[in-house]
C-alpha cells in the first residue's frame, strides 16, 4: 500500500483550528512508504486508517475537523497523540537504519532481503500466525515448480523444527537463512510468497489483547453496532447538515471502512493511558 499525501488549499473560511488539524494530518501522511514500514504493525494500521479517511472517506475527515474545532479536550488529545506518533516515526526510522547497517555487515544480505526477513520474523513472533504458517509450509503450499529453489530447500526439517520451538531472534533467522547457501534472490522470492499468503490474514487483535484492553474492545465493538442500528434513522443526504449531524455521518461512514475502524480501535484500546496523561 503506497503512502498518500494530502493536497489541500487553505481558504479564508477555514478556522485556525481546522488549519492546525489539516497541517498535522498532512505532515503525518507525508512520510514515505519506507518510513511507514519501519513502524510496528499497529502503528502502520494507524497510518493507513488516517490515509483511508483522507482519500476515501471525506465525511470521516469532516467529522474529525468539527470535533477538533468544537471540543477543547479533543484538540488536547489530538496534539498529544500526533506528537507521540511523530516521535515514534523518528525513533523507528533511526533504529531501523542502524539495525540494517549491522545486518548488512554481518550477513551480506541487501536491505531489501533484511526487511522481508523482518516481516517474516514478525509473523513468527505470534504463536497463532506461526503455527498457521508452519502448517502451510508443511503442506508445501509455497512450492513453485518453475523455481530451482523452493520453500522446502530453505525451510528444511532442521530449520522447521527450530521454528516450531518458538520464535528465534531476527539475527538468528538471518544467520540461518544465510547458512542455506541458496542465492539471496531465491530466498527473497520465497519470502515474498510467504508474506503475500499472510497479508489478508490479520492477527486476531481481540485474542492477543490484554484483559484490560479486552474491556475497551468490547465497548468499541458495541459502539460500532450502535452506529449500524442508528444509520437507517439518519436522513441527511441532500440537505445542509448541522455540525452534530456531520459528526454522525462521519461515524456511519467510518464504521464501514475497515482501515478506519482498525485505526480507531487501536486509539481507543491502546492509548487510554496516554490520553489520561494529556488531559
Amino acid at each position: 500500500m503506497s503512502t498518500s499525501h494530502l493536497i489541500y488549499s487553505q481558504t479564508n473560511d477555514m478556522s485556525k483550528h481546522e488549519i492546525e488539524f489539516m497541517d498535522m494530518i498532512e505532515r503525518f501522511v507525508s512520510h514515505s512508504q519506507d518510513e511507514v514500514e519501519t513502524l510496528m504493525p499497529k502503528h502502520q494500521a494507524l497510518f493507513h486508517g488516517v490515509s483511508a479517511a483522507l482519500n476515501d472517506e471525506k465525511p470521516v475527515l469532516r467529522a474529525f475537523v468539527v470535533l477538533y474545532e468544537d471540543l477543547g479536550p479533543v484538540r488536547t488529545v489530538g496534539r498529544f497523540i500526533f506528537n507521540y506518533l511523530e516521535q515514534i516515526f523518528a525513533k523507528s526510522v533511526r533504529e531501523r537504519r542502524e539495525e540494517n547497517e549491522r545486518f548488512v555487515d554481518s550477513t551480506g544480505f541487501t536491505e531489501e532481503t533484511i526487511n522481508l526477513s523482518r516481516k517474516f520474523h514478525y509473523i513468527l513472533c505470534h504463536d497463532d500466525e506461526r503455527k498457521r504458517l508452519l502448517d502451510d509450509l508443511a503442506k508445501g503450499c509455497f512450492l513453485e515448480e518453475s523455481e530451482v529453489f523452493t520453500s522446502i530447500d530453505i525451510f528444511d526439517e532442521e530449520f522447521m523444527n527450530r521454528l516450531e520451538e518458538g520464535p528465534m531472534p531476527l539475527n538468528s533467522l538471518l544467520v540461518s537463512l544465510k547458512k542455506t547457501e541458496i542465492p539471496e534472490e531465491k530466498i527473497a522470492g520465497v519470502l515474498v510468497l510467504l508474506l503475500a499468503s499472510q497479508e489478508n490474514r490479520p492477527m486476531d487483535i481481540e485474542k492477543s489483547a490484554s484483559v484490560k484492553s479486552q474491556k475497551y474492545i468490547i465497548r468499541y465493538n458495541n459502539m460500532l453496532k450502535k452506529f449500524a442500528d442508528w444509520e437507517p434513522l439518519f436522513t441527511g443526504d441532500g440537505e445542509e447538515l448541522s455540525r452534530q449531524r456531520e459528526i454522525l455521518r462521519g461515524c456511519f461512514v467510518g464504521a464501514k471502512n475497515a482501515a478506519v475502524v482498525e485505526a480507531l480501535r487501536i486509539v481507543y484500546t491502546d492509548y487510554t493511558a496516554l490520553v489520561s496523561q494529556a488531559i
